[in-house]
């Protein structure tokens, strides 16, 4: 799921960044990639040339989407490495368009795919997917805080809740502790004056 949303949010960012700065068309800058990101880089590549070589478009159009996907992971973990991929991977698709654009054909769909990729700068390209991981972040903080600000409302209602109980009951034990001891005050009057009619009647001779 992961992956879905990383690769979602990367071809949104690419289209926009893409559609925002056509006048910045210059060559990629070269960048030294770290190990972890020039094998990657590697890796999609040599998956492009094998897509190319067998002119299987499908294939190619999906290690595109690869290459926005690992962009993606890159930019959040450290957007230098995802310049240093995505710059040595659009050397490549530029040193190769003529035999990419004739597996790609007339396919408007991968067509579409690969020049946003190549055409657009490895700084655009980070830059935009960052702004738009910002923005879901940003997001995801303020649902997030919605949610323990409804979770604390909830809980003082339960508390409040809690505590009413708590109350009527210890109110329900002090009316019967009351209701007990005027029963019990009464019983003890009662005897205490039936035991004064007797010694008064003792005393009378009676």
């Amino acid at each position: 799921m992961k992956k879905i949303f990383l690769m979602a949010i990367a071809a949104a960012a690419i289209s926009f960044t893409s559609c925002g700065n056509k006048s910045n068309q210059a060559a990629p800058e070269t960048v030294e990639a770290n190990a972890e990101a020039k094998a990657a880089a590697e890796n999609i590549i040599s998956a492009m040339s094998q897509s190319i070589e067998k002119k299987d478009v499908a294939k190619l159009q999906e290690a595109v989407e690869q290459v926005r996907r690992q962009a993606a992971e890159f930019i959040a973990n450290n957007p230098e490495e995802a310049k240093a991929y995505l710059t040595q991977v659009q050397t490549y698709l530029k040193e190769n368009a003529e035999s990419v654009k004739s597996v790609v054909g007339e396919n408007t769909v991968a067509s579409n795919a690969v020049n946003l990729l190549t055409n657009t700068s490895a700084d655009d390209i980070v830059n935009g997917i960052s702004n738009v991981l910002n923005t879901k972040a940003a997001d995801v903080q303020e649902a997030g805080d919605a949610a323990v600000e409804e979770g604390k409302s909830k809980a003082a209602e339960k508390i409040n809740e809690a505590a009413e109980k708590a109350s009527q009951k210890v109110q329900e034990k002090v009316n019967e502790a009351k209701d007990k001891a005027v029963e019990e005050t009464k019983a003890k009057t009662k005897e205490t004056v039936n035991q004064a009619k007797e010694d008064l009647k003792k005393n009378l001779g009676f």
